[in-house]
């Protein structure tokens, strides 16, 4: 048991990184606004915008290759649609932009020349800001088995005459299918979490060692060889949380950054009813429940505190497991510490 929720803890923490990192990744990308963004259209104002390229690329085939399928495409339906007229919607078309987008993409890849992973799908996202900026703004690997329906959709819209299969233009990054991989990680999230709450029910009376109240959380917390470990909720409440006094927090901070080590601090009591001073060491008595801190948030500043200290940082996985038993033996809440 020891070794799987370990094994489990560590993957969540993974996931969780993998899908923070992501998140960043993709509201930078969405405040990228292409160069011809006020190219408009009476029917569509941004499908003649093509200023932002994302290109996905499939394994199995050389990206250069795939770059300059997806060109022709492009070429070869536009001189179709200028056979047929010659007030086509193409002629709106800023080729100097198109052109000057695909250059970019050319030259990057032929100096990368890195192959696609078997099941991946490797997305660049190339454009001309409005800034001018005119480069590949990142390239992301997503898992081939949850967006390639998802791009293939994408790239048969209907009414969108810039864009193919894997190549779509617009005024924006095409970014459906970075969210349809983030929430794919976050289900895996779940489905690990579930897992553990599992894994934990049913050893915890078994592996009574380090288990203990939640007041030792802080004592792990600023313990510089501890790793972390479980706050686990045994009460059926969903709002049944953690919160401490923030000016308490403000001398424990002060104490750590000073040397002390192995810091006790109790968390306020779960109450309903309205209290009167929310500390409880009874000191501070001027602000509101609102105010108060939670774990993620204390664990996040003396986090910061352990990296510019030299010292590995803290995790804590906080789990729900409705249990009577374990409630009887524990109470509400009961730490669980990690060995060192």
């Amino acid at each position: 048991m020891v070794a799987r929720h370990l094994a489990l803890k560590s993957e969540i923490e993974s996931v969780n990184s993998a899908i923070l990192e992501l998140e960043k990744r993709y509201h930078a990308l969405r405040s990228v606004v292409a160069v011809d963004s006020d190219t408009s259209d009476s029917s569509d104002p941004h499908s003649l915008s093509v200023g932002c390229v994302t290109f996905s690329a499939f394994g199995g085939i050389p990206v250069i290759d795939q770059i300059i399928e997806e060109s022709i495409k492009w070429k070869e339906s536009r001189a179709r649609a200028r056979a047929r007229s010659s007030t086509h919607r193409w002629l709106e078309v800023e080729l100097s932009v198109m052109e000057g987008v695909d250059r970019v993409l050319v030259e990057y890849v032929e100096k990368e020349r890195g192959a696609v992973p078997p099941g991946k799908v490797r997305q660049y996202f190339v454009g001309i800001s409005a800034d001018k900026q005119k480069r590949v703004f990142d390239v992301i690997e997503l898992d081939e088995d949850v967006v390639a329906n998802l791009i293939f959709a994408r790239g048969r819209r209907r009414g969108d005459l810039v864009s193919t299969a894997l190549m779509t233009r617009g005024k924006s990054f095409f970014t459906e299918a970075l969210e349809a991989q983030v929430e794919s990680l976050k289900g895996g999230l779940l489905s690990l979490k579930s897992e553990l709450d599992g894994v934990l029910e049913k050893h915890l009376e078994f592996y009574g060692k380090h288990v203990s109240g939640p007041h030792m959380w802080s004592e792990s917390l600023t313990d510089e060889h501890s790793r972390g470990g479980f706050l686990i909720l045994t009460a059926d409440e969903n709002n049944n949380t953690l919160d401490f006094c923030p000016y308490c927090f403000s001398d424990l901070e002060g104490a750590f950054r000073s040397g002390a080590r192995n810091i006790v601090w109790p968390a306020l009591p779960n109450l309903y009813a309205d209290m009167e001073v929310y500390c409880t060491e009874n000191k501070h008595r001027n602000h509101s429940r609102d105010e108060c801190l939670g774990v993620e948030v204390i664990e996040s500043k003396i986090n910061d505190l352990r990296k510019s200290l030299g010292i590995k940082w803290h995790r804590t996985e906080i789990c729900k497991i409705p249990n009577k038993n374990l409630n009887d033996i524990y109470g509400d809440w009961l730490w669980l510490k990690m060995d060192p």
